[in-house]
This record gives C-alpha cells, sequence and structure tokens, in this order.
C-alpha cells in the first residue's frame, strides 16, 4: 500500500541530494542557502567538492538564499 502525505515535508541537511537520490525521492522544490564564508571543516572537505560537481545543487535550486551580510 502506498502512502501519500497531504501536508508538505521539508527535510534539511548537508549532501541531502544524494540522501534524496539514493532512497530514490525526487524533491519538488530545492532551497539552497548559502554563505561565502562557511566552512565544510575537515568532515567534508574531501567530499564536497564530488558532491556539488555531481548534484550542482545551487543550480538546481528553486531558491537560492544567501546569508552574506556583508553582500546585502
Amino acid at each position: 500500500m502506498e502512502r501519500v502525505l497531504d501536508c508538505p515535508v521539508i527535510a534539511e541537511g548537508i549532501f541531502l541530494l544524494d540522501t534524496l537520490d539514493k532512497l530514490g525521492i525526487e524533491p519538488d522544490y530545492i532551497i539552497y542557502v548559502k554563505n561565502s564564508e562557511a566552512n565544510a571543516g575537515d568532515t567534508f572537505r574531501n567530499s564536497l567538492p564530488e558532491y556539488l560537481d555531481k548534484f550542482k545543487p545551487e543550480e538546481s535550486a528553486n531558491y537560492v538564499f544567501c546569508t552574506d551580510l556583508k553582500n546585502m
């Protein structure tokens, strides 16, 4: 039996498009949050460039939200 949600589901997280891809879920709407001063840290430093190249989250987003205060 297929369950259909009749309310929106909001999911957030780093590498989210990779996770949704592995689950076979196509998002209806993508909001990409960016900050030029953000630091991926040591944990994600090696895998982030590959993720960005494969999924292009900023380019595929329906809306890009920039949190750079100096560029506002």
